[in-house]
């Protein structure tokens, strides 16, 4: 068991003279997060997520996917405080990923000086300040960030309860941040009470306090629960919309949701690969780690499988839709990654220490801008640049087709960026076409003001509104005109259809149709 002297000058890393290296430390984490964040921000908000967060700040309502269930009430709430002093939402977003990135990459350091020494702390959160899906959150969706913050916040009480005199008070402590978290990622407290249990049952944890603490974390978790579902209504018709939700997620991968079993083996393979992506900048040095005593105590080996196996399971069987997704259990492997890489150097000289640890880092910002698998394409900036230019060229190019009121948009749901378009063009109406409708049972709506309306249809073709110029945006296909009245110019994924007089024009295999008695009709 670690000494209470070690846990004394560990548990205490913002005082004594470790002090001034400490915060410079932390300081240059934090020039190097901007460093390699900031250039890469894209323009606007490019998530269909990030859109729902950012119309959140402004009314919080799940039903509407403002933000999408289960609500993150406490992640709404922290852009609404920097939004009161950062000008502009897509500096929210920005401000948001910086300081969140941050503070987790101070607590996983703090974690691995904790569990292994000081200089595995810092190797730790390197290995995390360049772990691709780390990086992907800050650029794409910072609410996942906090998959690893909360985590390590946890793991940190787990850690401190090792000292007799903090045991009980850490255990209180792991019960609150638990339920905290719920109000960033209500999941995760699910998913880290195994951990927690662990550390209880082997520390002795009266039952006493095992229902006292429990009563604590789930009162925290309650008022979460309550302001969210309050905002929808009550609580039955919240717990309607995260049932509705989940399966809506689930049932496509998942075979308990009945998903097909090709389906369900892709997803757990995305699990394996996006949670061991940042594993092969380290693996490369197990062959040259000094067989030792391990850096890692047995009750600690046991901790990280339990803190890492829960939440894998889930991930590979139930859901996980994204990279940053694994970013709950990827803490875990940046902490082996230290442990294996100071038994790599141990003995080494100064360049040879500075150079196995620099390839690490070269090695995972690679991963991170070159995908070498179709499986990784997720988890690299491949995606997000292809995203920013899309977003991009959709908002300035609708911006630059027409003043509000001359244009209108026309997206077949599959194609993404109907979301984005909605929220920074809110007087262009916007038609969707749901891409699980038939061409006999055809129903489509508009997104105009940010209301939605059902859209016309006559004799089986959608009617678009009363304006000079309708683009049709998509990767592949193009709009055909039916009559020589009505031309069409395409530049990209923008198709530009001139509606100048009746006629009608097909896309997707869907007849659209301009008339004279359209006008009005979205009001």
């Amino acid at each position: 068991m670690i000494g209470a002297d070690r846990i004394d000058e560990l548990a205490a890393p913002f005082s004594g003279r470790r002090l001034p290296a400490k915060l410079a430390g932390f300081l240059l984490l934090l020039g190097a997060l901007i460093a390699t964040r900031l250039p890469l921000m894209p323009k606007y908000l490019i998530t269909f997520d990030a859109i729902n967060f950012a119309l959140a700040v402004e009314r919080f309502d799940p039903s509407l996917h403002q933000p999408q269930p289960p609500g993150y009430p406490a992640f709404v709430l922290l852009l609404r405080a920097i939004a009161c002093f950062v000008p502009g939402i897509e500096a929210v977003f920005s401000v948001t990923a910086l300081l969140s990135s941050w503070l987790a990459l101070i607590l996983v350091q703090w974690l691995g000086a904790l569990m292994i020494n000081e200089k595995a702390g810092w190797i730790t959160a390197l290995l995390l300040l360049f772990n691709p899906p780390f990086w992907l959150a800050a650029l794409t969706n910072p609410i996942r960030l906090w998959l690893a913050t909360g985590a390590v916040m946890a793991v940190i009480a787990v850690k401190l309860m090792e000292r007799p005199a903090l045991s009980v008070k850490a255990f209180y402590a792991a019960a609150i941040i638990l339920g905290a978290i719920s109000g960033f990622r209500p999941v995760l407290p699910a998913l880290l009470l195994p951990v927690v249990a662990l550390a209880a049952w082997r520390h002795r944890i009266r039952p006493l306090h095992w229902i006292l603490a429990g009563t604590v974390g789930a009162a925290a978790a309650a008022g979460w629960f309550a302001f969210t579902a309050a905002s929808v209504g009550g609580i039955e018709q919240y717990i309607q919309v995260l049932l509705d939700y989940n399966q809506q997620q689930a049932e496509p991968t998942s075979l308990l949701y009945g998903a097909m079993p090709g389906a369900a083996v892709y997803m757990a393979l995305q699990a394996i690969t996006w949670t061991g992506l940042g594993v092969l900048s380290w693996i490369w040095s197990v062959p040259f780690a000094r067989r030792t005593a391990p850096l890692l105590a047995k009750h600690d080996r046991w901790l990280l499988l339990v803190w890492f196996f829960p939440a894998f399971l889930f991930y590979a069987t139930v859901h996980v839709g994204d990279p940053d997704h694994t970013l709950s259990i990827i803490p875990v492997t940046c902490l082996l990654g230290a442990a294996v890489l100071l038994r790599a150097v141990s003995g080494k000289a100064p360049r040879v220490r500075f150079g196995v640890i620099a390839a690490a880092v070269v090695l995972n910002a690679f991963l991170f801008y070159k995908p070498i698998r179709k499986v990784t394409k997720p988890a690299t900036y491949t995606p997000v640049a292809w995203l920013d230019g899309h977003i991009r060229t959709l908002i300035d190019g609708l911006l630059a087709a027409g003043t509000p009121g001359s244009v209108a948009a026309v997206f077949y749901e599959p194609t993404t960026g109907w979301r984005n378009l909605s929220y920074y063009c809110p007087n262009i109406p916007v038609l969707v076409i749901p891409g699980n409708v038939s061409r006999e049972q055809l129903a489509a709506w508009y997104m105009h003001d940010r209301r939605v309306r059902a859209a016309k249809v006559d004799d089986g073709a959608i009617v678009l509104p009363p304006v000079r110029r309708a683009v049709f945006v998509d990767m592949a296909e193009r709009p055909i005109s039916a009559s020589p009245a009505l031309p069409v110019s395409c530049a990209g994924r923008l198709c530009t259809v001139q509606l100048k007089k009746s006629g009608e024009v097909r896309f997707h295999g869907f007849r659209f149709r301009i008339t004279g008695s359209t006008r009005g009709q979205i009001r």
